[in-house]
């Protein structure tokens, strides 16, 4: 497909007088885990998200979404991805911890393209290609807020791609069939800005961590920069031959060099954005490559091969393609993220007296089986939001939470955490 043709038992008490044995568990450190960095894979012509484990390079699991999937983005906490079904004029909502679609398909506009999350996590802007349009969905209710935000000049202008500021306080919008860029202001998710950058058939398009530059790739293997503060259109840079149809396009998170995907010629350019000339020859890749994520740590740039349904990996530190990996058919967007650890397998409580003669000491007691989480090397338990107990997964899977009070409810929330200290969702039991 191209953009212009379509685009959470084990004793009781009696009324006996019995002895409790409490149980402590102290914190000896982390134990050795790695991070699961994951990279999510929208394959249009498979109504599939392909998830690659990028520690292997192999397919962890494949998740069945809507029609025609072509966007899809990460949270900043790695927890949920959110996927634009382009047939449907859908998003689907992936939790990145069971790996299973949640809630119901949210509505959006007419064949919704890619997918672009706010810095704090709060929003999600999806392209609307046929509509001309923005949607913006909150992700603490997964509906959509507000109307769409229109992008036209004199006729509808086929969106192609969000890119948001670090600072969280502007959208910058391609569109396809004008030379302009337009710039939606979060707050208010309005257009607040417009500029032309002289030439039409803009796609893709890429912030650098500093928030001083915005690149935007062009039709005609161009790459135009952008300084942020003012709006102003630097110098092109040419990335490939004429009707290069250059695509994607992805900055590392040093800020050092830009990643162009040339759909037409199959092949990545390398641009130094220090100053903004192309690094090296360009890269060959599979047939089509479509778009570009680089991994949190900076060392790969994982590319989509449309024609080749498959993924190129780039090594930043030799510009080589050291790894292709078979996925779906037709990949279009590709997002890459550190994934938090799945919780607990069960987490209850239950409430215990221990009598001493005129005495009643009230019990919560609270257990939990293992985690299946490969990285998880601990657990976090908290009262009403207070952090009460840590344990590694060597320690006790019980806690004891002594003198609690009969007309008070207490909440539990168990996470477990990784050796970065990332938290899971949590499992919440209240008692009283």
């Amino acid at each position: 497909m191209k953009i212009h043709s379509q685009f959470s038992n084990l004793f009781r008490y009696s009324h006996c007088i019995k002895v409790l044995l409490l149980i402590f568990a102290f914190w000896t450190g982390p134990a050795f885990a790695q991070e699961l960095v994951y990279a999510y894979v929208a394959n249009f012509g498979s109504n599939t998200v392909s998830v690659i484990d990028t520690t292997s390079d192999t397919i962890v699991k494949t998740i069945p979404v809507g029609r025609g999937p072509t966007g899809v983005a990460l949270t900043p906490d790695g927890a949920f991805a959110y996927v634009a079904n382009y047939n449907d004029g859908t998003v689907s909502v992936i939790n990145t911890s069971s790996g299973k679609v949640v809630g119901n398909p949210i509505q959006v506009g007419n064949q919704p393209l890619f997918v672009t999350i706010s810095p704090n996590g709060a929003s999600v802007y999806v392209t609307n290609y046929v509509d001309g349009s923005v949607s913006v969905i909150s992700t603490a209710t997964n509906t959509v807020t507000g109307p769409r935000i229109s992008i036209y000049d004199n006729y509808d202008l086929n969106p192609i791609q969000v890119a948001i500021t670090p600072n969280g306080e502007f959208a910058y919008v391609t569109a396809y069939f004008s030379d302009y860029i337009y710039v939606i202001s979060t707050s208010s998710n309005t257009v607040v800005d417009y500029f032309s950058i002289g030439t039409e058939y803009s796609s893709g398009i890429a912030i650098t961590p500093d928030g001083a530059t915005a690149y935007v790739t062009n039709y005609y293997g161009v790459v135009y920069p952008i300084n942020t503060s003012n709006n102003s259109v630097g110098s092109s840079i040419t990335v490939g031959s004429f009707n290069a149809y250059t695509l994607g396009i992805a900055i590392t998170p040093n800020g050092e060099f830009a990643y162009a995907a040339n759909n037409d010629s199959d092949t990545v350019a390398v641009i130094n954005t220090s100053n903004n000339t192309v690094v090296g020859s360009p890269i060959s890749v599979g047939n089509e490559p479509y778009m570009v994520a680089v991994t949190p740590d900076g060392s790969f740039v994982y590319v989509t091969n449309y024609d080749s349904n498959s993924v190129s990996v780039i090594s930043t530190g030799s510009n080589t393609v050291v790894e292709t990996i078979s996925v779906g058919s037709n990949p279009s967007q590709i997002a890459i993220g550190i994934i938090p650890p799945p919780p607990a397998a069960s987490f209850t409580g239950e409430v215990l007296k221990q009598r001493f003669l005129t005495q009643t000491n009230r019990i919560h007691q609270l257990r939990w089986t293992a985690s299946v989480g490969p990285t998880v090397i601990g657990y976090n338990l908290y009262r009403n939001g207070t952090l009460i107990y840590t344990v590694d997964v060597s320690g006790s899977f019980l806690y004891n939470d002594n003198n609690r009070h009969s007309n008070i409810p207490d909440t539990y929330q168990l996470t477990t955490f990784n050796d970065s200290h990332m938290e899971s969702t949590a499992l919440t039991v209240t008692l009283q």
